[in-house]
């Protein structure tokens, strides 16, 4: 099995949140394995998961629990032992393999970082790697979960499908709205994306708001996901008062990945700059072309039909490749071998169309993520307490709304398409014993769907 290739991207990207700026949409702490069993991830300190004194009692830790009927086992999360405050666990499992990625923030006391681990089948994990590691002056990390599921056709006509997660996560730093993702496929990160400034991705409008937003507006950004995993961001541009929002989607780099796997697998095994025994070419046509792409589609969460295709294609364009080219270098064949398998899954993956057209992967020039700005008015008067923006797909209405804890109200505007009035008035909704904050988030969030 080949080892899996992690890069990151200088990319531009975005999504976004809640009404309480440490809580978060899509949250999953629980999963069924493939036999049943239930895993959980928790936090908390170290004295309630175990009784020995490896660690600090009081020291704030992530344990994975599976659960197998009446039977309890707890593993300690790697790294997250460390001296900082885990917080907010995510779980990602896949089904079929029993994968399972954890993602968490680290909070110490002059730094923020985002982390994760992976689980294998067989129990063993990775340690903690960090997606990012800031100071701790950052703002609220805001998280966000896109799911996403192509309907391919391959050239033979048979059907398949494309799966993959992306945790996001924004937060402001230094004035600049920053980004990072994980992408995962099949339970297990196969690319990290980040962006330092999304505000550099779009122009600002050149009339500033004339209303100051609040200290709390200004501090929220909201996102919520869309069709086709593509997402919506809002938030106050810093640099003229006013709220935007705008629509992601980014390209399927685990395709990259995938194609880069095979290529280092292959070139770590063979001399680069040195001609292809006949006797080597053989055994690669005969068995080991096949076994490489088997390996890194399955690592990469591929459908068993587009494995089968891709790999077969793989060997047969390799016996052919040799035939033409007997003094072929490793270095010269992998080249071909990569620009094909990119190509033809550029190909299949423009079979299944998104809302912007056909489906892109991120080759050559293309570029890694579309942006569309679909929302822009001046920013309204708020109020100072927790606060959210909800955004109808398109940008074709907002709705704010913010808790005044003092009154037990929920107070809310939505925009208009008058340009001397763009918000209404405030209206009201009560919280009682009938009515909860999270119902009356649920209401608000209905005005836009």
């Amino acid at each position: 099995m080949m080892m899996k290739t992690r890069f990151s991207i200088l990319l531009a990207a975005l999504p976004i949140t809640l009404l309480a700026p440490a809580a978060h949409a899509d949250d999953s702490t629980q999963a069924l394995m493939f036999e049943g069993q239930l895993l959980e991830v928790e936090s908390g300190a170290y004295s309630s998961f175990f009784e020995d004194d490896a660690q600090p009692a009081e020291q704030p830790v992530l344990v994975l629990n599976i659960r197998d009927g009446a039977t309890t086992t707890t593993e300690l999360v790697p790294t997250t032992q460390d001296g900082a405050d885990e917080r907010s666990p995510l779980l990602l499992h896949d089904p079929a393999t029993d994968r399972a990625t954890i993602v968490w923030e680290s909070h110490a006391d002059e730094s923020m970082a985002i982390r994760f681990a992976e689980r294998a089948p067989d129990g063993t994990w990775t340690e903690g790697i960090p997606l990012v590691e800031i100071a701790s002056a950052a703002g609220n990390f805001f998280r966000s979960i896109t799911r996403e599921v192509l309907k391919l056709t391959l050239p033979d006509g048979r059907p398949a499908e494309a799966h993959r997660e992306m945790v996001h996560f924004v937060w402001w730093q230094d004035d600049q709205l920053a980004y990072a993702s994980l992408l995962a496929v099949g339970g297990s990160v196969v690319a990290s994306l980040m962006q330092p400034d999304l505000l550099a991705l779009f122009e600002g409008n050149d009339e500033v708001s004339p209303t100051v937003p609040s200290h709390r507006l200004r501090e929220t950004i909201s996102v919520s996901s869309l069709n086709l995993g593509s997402l919506s961001a809002t938030l106050v541009d810093p640099r003229n008062d006013r709220i935007v929002a705008i629509e992601l989607s980014a390209a399927h780099v685990e395709v990259q990945s995938f194609v880069t796997q095979i290529r280092d697998e292959i070139l770590a095994t063979l001399n680069p700059d040195s001609p292809i025994s006949a006797e080597i070419r053989t055994e690669i046509i005969a068995s080991g072309i096949r076994t490489e792409i088997i390996a890194s589609g399955l690592d990469t969460g591929m459908d068993d039909a587009l494995i089968d295709f891709i790999s077969t294609t793989g060997e047969n364009f390799t016996a052919g490749y040799f035939d033409l080219n007997p003094q072929a270098t490793a270095a010269d064949w992998v080249e071909a071998l990569t620009d094909l398998l990119l190509q033809l899954l550029a190909s299949i993956y423009a079979t299944a169309d998104g809302a912007d057209g056909p489906i892109q992967i991120g080759l050559g020039e293309q570029s890694i993520v579309q942006v569309k700005h679909v929302f822009d008015q001046p920013a309204p008067v708020t109020g100072d307490g927790a606060t959210r923006v909800y955004v109808a797909p398109g940008g074709r209405l907002a709705v704010i709304g913010w808790h005044d804890p003092d009154s037990e109200t929920v107070f809310w505007i939505e925009s208009t398409a008058d340009p001397e009035a763009p918000w209404t008035e405030p209206r009201s909704l009560l919280l009682d014993e009938g009515l909860d904050l999270d119902q009356a988030d649920a209401l608000l969030r209905q005005r836009v769907q």
